[in-house]
């Protein structure tokens, strides 16, 4: 023993040995501190991810009931102010059997509006006569009910200020809920409707198809923390939430608590178990470490310890030179793939949104693929898929920012889960209604037919689960992977276009896309815009219902080009927006920015949404003009579209409309918001701007036709209204 003391202590004399036990001990420490940190990042991830299920099923759960329990309230309103019941309570015609059939009859009629209504009881407190739904009738005494478990309750309900209390009770063998409510008449309290719900299906979605895992259980609660209802073991224990993985959940109408629990041991156990082995293998490989330096210092130092001994006064500056150079080199490395590690997920979603907007050389794509996706085989196609939100801007205003986010991450997990057997994906959610996945077959005999079948699955999950209707556009594949890729997803963004003819929730593939017509049909014409406008300044809402359809029927018939469609009727939006909204408004800043999203609508829609407005405003302005002048403002413009190429006034046109020139400019003000003089100018102008463009007719000539007998004149007004001469217009 005394020896090994001896030798034990020479070797620790020894300043080598020292410094690299402790450099083991500091290692083996940092793994101990890894592995904790992994555990308890694993853990909060774990449960996070855990919980996301839990909320989309409670959620689903919760508004199922808050709409069966507003039915069931509605229908109790109904109960208690019906004439029936008013007579029952407030005259003594309990004699009378049609008096009594008229309200079994009525009850009968409100408990089967619903199955979730067992039986409805309307209670007269004064005469304590009852009268209840098939099989219960009418009783002159509580007690030949057989159902009186009720009677204790009225007391509390007749104390709580609420009209309305729901309530657990025994009934029979079994439990309902009952729902209490006060009857008033004359400002008495003077009666009681109770109506028993049959627990388990006013909590019907509770109960899902598939089975809970383990000891998991669920819960609903009453305001004052009752259990109404649950699936799986209650006990006080359930709700500690040191033992127990509690999901939450409150309902803002009936105020119920909607739960979800799991022992967390259920859920970590394997994680623990994890974390004990890494703790166990970290002490045993700083054992192991200890005595393999220790045999090997005792062994191999000794030549070294020798010559050593011969340079003694170099000893400690070499060594302290190597021992640094080595801890500046792990502190580095393990900095290195720390970071590689942590940051690879954000550098993978800027790759691939740099990829779509294109913003990558073809060198600088190749680099970071191969860097990035160094798992994804060279062998195999790669497919860039977008997913689209139809009518997107009805989308953004249906949800805070906060649930937009929490929603399109829900998408991303749809197909992301869709796709992920069978695949490689990368999903990521780019600005407004689209998100980019890229897609490769994990073999070489998967066909595309199987990517189509799962992206579809994908648009019908998502649309079932979430109720949020998407498109989705794949791309023709890309083999090898190559810088094209951002030119793949632009083609992918042209047959999403095919959305305006094909509507909703549909898959567009390269095979199956729409073939349009060069034709452009009667909405090219240029004067078309300012006939609509026109006719929202004149009020004539059929005139503007009318002109719309046509194009409508035109462009659907001919299948115009949807890039042109969009263009067409965002401008004319645009048009309408400017010209009648008010843009100090709040909403007008709001309402041009949605143009943008114009793209993700079916003709239907965007239609509709070009009309609504317009047949809006039309009516607005409509509501507005006094009767007496539509005819005299009628004449004026009618005089001047069919006289302007003439030398004309505001006496022409005042007499036109026979009246005087001060009633003509007055009206023509009041109604247009522009003198006569500037309306002549700017429908010679407008017609001037069209034979500039569709003729080779000189200045001189086009100056002549649209009524100026001066160029220099026609050249000053053009320039004032366009902005540039006539002849830099005409090019």
């Amino acid at each position: 023993m005394n020896i090994l003391k001896f030798k034990a202590k020479l070797i620790y004399s020894n300043i080598k040995t020292r410094l690299i036990l402790i450099l083991t001990l500091v290692i083996g420490l940092a793994v101990c501190m890894v592995g904790i940190g992994m555990y308890v990042v694993a853990k909060q991830s774990l449960l996070e991810e855990y919980k996301v299920p839990h909320q989309q099923m409670l959620t689903f759960v919760r508004d199922d009931v808050d709409r069966k329990v507003a039915e069931i309230n509605t229908t109790s309103i109904h109960a208690v102010l019906h004439p029936l019941t008013i007579d029952f309570i407030r005259y003594d015609n309990h004699q009378s059997i049609d008096t009594i059939l008229g309200v079994v009859s009525l009850l009968d009629t409100l408990s089967q509006s619903s199955s979730t209504i067992e039986s409805i009881y309307i209670y007269d407190t004064k005469r304590q006569h009852v009268v209840g739904s098939s099989p219960y009738g009418f009783h002159s005494s509580i007690e030949t009910l057989g159902d009186t478990s009720w009677l204790p309750l009225l007391s509390l309900v007749e104390k709580d200020t609420n009209n309305l209390t729901f309530t657990k009770r025994m009934k029979g063998q079994g439990e309902v809920i009952s729902l209490i409510r006060k009857i008033t008449v004359d400002n008495q309290l003077s009666g009681f409707l109770v109506i028993n719900l049959n627990p388990s299906k006013l909590f019907s979605q509770m109960r899902t198809s598939e089975p809970d895992v383990g000891t998991a259980s669920r819960i609903i609660q009453d305001s004052n923390g009752e259990v109404l209802f649950s699936v799986g073991e209650v006990n006080k224990e359930i709700l500690n939430p040191s033992r127990y993985f509690i999901t939450k959940m409150t309902s803002t109408s009936t105020h119920w608590n909607y739960m979800y629990a799991v022992p967390q041991e259920q859920v970590l156990g394997k994680l623990k178990w994890i974390r004990t082995m890494a703790f166990l293998v970290s002490a045993i490989t700083m054992l192991i470490g200890m005595i393999v330096i220790f045999q090997i210092n005792r062994i191999t130092f000794k030549p070294v310890e020798r010559i050593i001994k011969m340079v003694q006064k170099h000893q400690t500056e070499a060594m302290d030179v190597d021992l640094i150079q080595l801890e500046n080199f792990v502190v580095r490395l393990l900095t290195q793939h720390t970071f590689l590690h942590g940051s690879n997920k954000e550098l993978k979603a800027k790759f691939l949104q740099d990829t779509v907007y294109g913003k990558l050389s073809r060198k600088e794509f190749d680099r970071k693929w191969r860097l990035l996706y160094s798992e994804w085989s060279s062998d195999l196609p790669v497919y860039a898929v977008i997913v689209s939100i139809d009518a997107y801007y009805k989308w953004v205003n249906g949800y805070k920012q906060d649930d937009q986010l929490v929603l399109k991450f829900a998408i991303g997990n749809i197909f992301e889960e869709v796709l992920g057997e069978g695949f490689r994906v990368q999903y990521e959610d780019l600005n407004q209604d689209r998100s980019v996945i890229i897609v490769q077959p994990l073999a070489s005999d998967i066909e595309l037919q199987v990517l189509y079948e799962k992206l579809q699955y994908g648009i019908e999950v998502t649309n079932k689960l979430l109720n949020i209707s998407v498109s989705v556009g794949v791309g023709e594949p890309l083999y090898p992977i190559d810088g094209n890729l951002s030119i793949r997803y632009k083609q992918v963004e042209i047959l999403l276009m095919d959305r305006l003819y094909a509507s909703y929730k549909k898959l567009h593939v390269p095979e199956q896309a729409l073939q349009y017509s060069e034709a452009s049909g009667i909405g090219t014409k240029r004067e078309t815009v300012y006939d609509i406008l026109q006719g929202i300044r004149d009020g004539n809402t059929d005139y503007v219902r009318g002109t719309l359809e046509k194009i409508r029927i035109d462009w659907e018939t001919i299948m115009a080009e949807p890039r042109f469609v969009f263009r067409w009727y965002t401008n004319l939006i645009k048009e309408m927006i400017k010209e009648f909204r008010n843009q100090t408004d709040g909403q007008f800043q709001e309402m041009m920015e949605s143009m943008d999203s114009l793209q993700t609508l079916s003709f239907a829609e965007l239609h509709g949404m070009a009309s609504d407005e317009a047949e809006q405003l039309a009516e607005e302005v409509k509501r507005r003009k006094p009767t007496k002048h539509d005819n005299h403002l009628r004449k004026m413009i009618d005089y001047i579209q069919e006289h302007y190429p003439e030398n004309i006034g505001v006496a022409n046109v005042a007499e036109a409309a026979g009246i005087s020139s001060s009633q003509a400019n007055y009206i023509f003000k009041q109604e247009t918001g522009s003198t006569i003089y500037d309306y002549i100018t700017r429908v010679r102008i407008e017609k001037a701007e069209e034979l500039l463009k569709n003729t080779n007719l000189k200045v001189t000539e086009i100056s002549e036709k649209v009524g100026y007998a001066s160029e220099n004149s026609f050249i000053r007004n053009f320039r004032k209204i366009k902005g540039v001469t006539p002849g830099q217009y005409k090019g």
